[in-house]
């Protein structure tokens, strides 16, 4: 505790009236002191450069395992100067862990993005140019089998195009129309985009809906004369028409099966397999009818192992993941994942299922199209603390919205594609633009506050904290690498509003730049009794001369009363912390014994947001859990 008037920053504000600090909402118990809950690395990379146009940029968003962030994205079309892409990607990982991404360009092109064996830079072409390849009506399908990277699509014709790099010399890429390599087996027109599926020991194969809603496949053969195999499946398992895009993958029984799952037009999920069961090549059940699973709305993804994992959504906006051990469908079971932590899904747009270190990650879009990722463990995983095996329990599936994240705060516009490498999930999709800036600053502020990142400073009253840090602030002596100390409200502040894309210049460690800044740019309220907004910054002190006792950030505003969140805050008894105040009566608090002073802006006074914005962190009421059968017990 520095005394008062010594120096023109923020006091830990520890003694203001407990109503403001001990609201009962806010009752999570802080993260331990003297253990870092910070990135162990410089923070000054947290600030997020905001870009004028974003809209259908392809972003790669990784989880990390940084409290400050978790989600963190990469703007792959900025970063490469590459077009922007419309609809779902679709992602394949080589031997190497490289990632290839390929999308559909705002001008029809087939765009690929492939990523270094470390994942930190990427490259991106544009395969229509390259190969001189027709133009994609839909979404592309890429795989690598044997490292050649294939991509393949359904052109304005209705064909089915393949783009590959299997050719010697300086050009690499060319195209094949496989539609017309297999009119001699009577290869159909294609009406929905093509799901290849390759894997080890198995031929590179290619799924589609025919113009006649039969599912049929094309197949890579090792015969030059022949390259290509087309088989109807619908028409050889005497099954049902399809609809939408399939999905398929090594069948959960092994022996060189295939299995493809698809909606029929009534919305029920299908299952067709090679098994040659009833003296049919392929053979079609109906998983929906045995699982008792409600009208379907959005194509299936799938996740290969024993038992396969299928996500798929409900016309009601429920996320669906059935397990499937067998192709005959004994022992199958499914849960209805979104009821469980109370998301509701787009319909229209297609999860991904992905493999990660504890069970698997599900990426889907939500109705306000946020990005969230459900992550669902496993039936071997426990608890980090479990003190035995027989004692432990896995943990209950959570969800992240990943839209909400003070490193990503973009909507998505399409259906994401999600990918494990080298143990962390990537989540690829087309940016739907950022959120507005005053959610920005709330989303910014509130995540790093008690009940998300809980960021205090370590060791407890050290002030050691990564908001310093990030402007190379403060002293580091004691302070754990990627921290700074110095009394920190002023730096936090300043943080989130350089998170959401303000420029702070001229703001400092010292609370009243604040109140200096807001004059200079004509944006600062004076006195208590002033209107704030969502998203200014209130600031505590003395006018004449001017002084700075502590300042935070306005996050709600209900009537006369306000909630602030702030940095080197909070009732700990020790150590100062983010915290989120809940709401009092500005009149009702001092820092210091100095009252609130004013208020400053982020924005133009005229539209600074009269209205108040509520919390950026959804919460959302139970809604029901899908019913339904839920297992099977005997052969299908």
């Amino acid at each position: 505790m520095i005394p008062a008037r010594l120096r023109a920053v923020c006091v830990p504000v520890l003694v203001l009236a407990a109503v403001l600090w001990a609201s009962p909402a806010q009752a999570r118990t802080p993260h331990v002191p003297g253990t870092p809950p910070y990135p162990q690395s410089p923070t000054a990379s947290l600030a997020l450069p905001k870009v004028a146009v974003v809209t259908g940029h392809l972003l790669d968003i990784t989880a990390t395992t940084r409290p400050i962030s978790p989600w963190a994205s990469t703007d792959l079309s900025a970063l490469e100067s590459a077009a922007s892409v419309i609809g779902a990607v679709s992602t394949a990982t080589a031997a190497a862990r490289t990632v290839v991404v390929a999308g559909r360009t705002t001008a029809g092109h087939v765009a690929i993005f492939s990523s270094s064996t470390s994942g930190r830079t990427w490259t991106a072409g544009d395969l229509t140019v390259l190969a001189k390849a027709p133009s994609t009506a839909g979404s592309p399908s890429v795989v690598i089998g044997a490292g050649v990277v294939r991509v393949f699509y359904r052109t304005a014709t209705g064909a089915l195009e393949e783009v590959e790099n299997d050719r010697k010399g300086a050009d690499p890429w060319f195209a094949s129309n496989l539609t017309a390599l297999t009119a001699s087996t009577n290869g159909a027109s294609i009406a929905g985009d093509p799901s290849a599926v390759a894997a080890p020991r198995y031929p590179i194969a290619v799924y589609a809906r025919a113009t006649t809603g039969d599912l049929v496949s094309f197949t890579l053969t090792s015969t030059r004369a022949h390259p290509w195999y087309y088989v109807d499946v619908t028409a050889l398992s005497v099954g049902p028409q399809i609809a939408g895009t399939p999905v398929a993958v090594p069948a959960p029984d092994g022996f060189g099966l295939t299995a493809v799952y698809a909606l029929d037009a009534a919305g029920s999920l299908l299952e067709f397999t090679n098994d040659d069961v009833g003296y049919h090549l392929w053979s079609a059940r109906d998983v929906s009818s045995a699982l008792g699973l409600p009208s379907l709305g959005a194509s299936p993804t799938a996740l290969a192992g024993q038992p396969t994992e299928i996500a798929t959504v409900t016309t009601t906006g429920h996320l669906v993941v059935a397990s499937i051990p067998s192709v005959s469908l004994v022992g199958a079971t499914f849960e209805d994942v979104s009821a469980l932590v109370r998301q509701r899904i787009a319909v229209g747009k297609t999860a991904s299922i992905a493999p990660s270190k504890t069970g698997y990650v599900v990426a889907a879009v939500t109705t306000t199209n946020h990005l969230v990722a459900f992550s669902v463990p496993s039936a071997t995983s426990t608890p980090q603390n479990a003190r035995s095996a027989s004692s432990a329990s896995p943990p209950a599936p959570s969800v992240a919205d990943v839209t909400m994240q003070p490193l990503t705060e973009q909507f998505a516009r399409s259906a994401p594609s999600a990918v494990e490498v080298n143990g962390v999930v990537h989540l690829f999709v087309s940016s739907g633009g950022f959120l507005g800036l005053i959610p920005r600053i709330v989303l910014a502020a509130e995540s790093q506050d008690q009940s998300h990142a809980r960021i205090e400073d370590t060791p407890a009253g050290s002030n050691c904290n990564p908001f310093t840090a990030s402007f190379s602030r403060g002293s580091t002596s004691g302070c754990a690498p990627g921290t700074a100390a110095e009394q920190w409200c002023s730096d936090f502040s300043q943080w989130v509003w350089q998170t959401a894309g303000i420029d702070t210049t001229g703001i400092t460690g010292a609370s009243k730049t604040f109140v200096t800044w807001g004059r200079s740019h004509g944006r600062f309220l004076q006195g208590i009794n002033q209107k704030p907004a969502v998203g200014d910054a209130v600031v505590w002190g003395v006018l004449n001369p001017l002084w700075g006792a502590h300042v935070g950030i306005v996050v709600g505003v209900k009537g006369k009363r306000i909630e602030v969140v702030s940095g080197n805050s909070g009732p700990l008894a020790v150590a100062s912390a983010v915290w989120d105040s809940g709401y009092f009566l500005p009149s009702s608090q001092a820092a210091q014994g100095d009252p609130i002073i004013g208020y400053t802006s982020p924005v133009a006074l005229p539209t600074s947001g009269k209205q108040a914005l509520p919390s950026a962190w959804p919460r959302t009421a139970a809604w029901p859990v899908v019913q339904g059968t839920g297992s099977v017990t005997t052969a299908r």
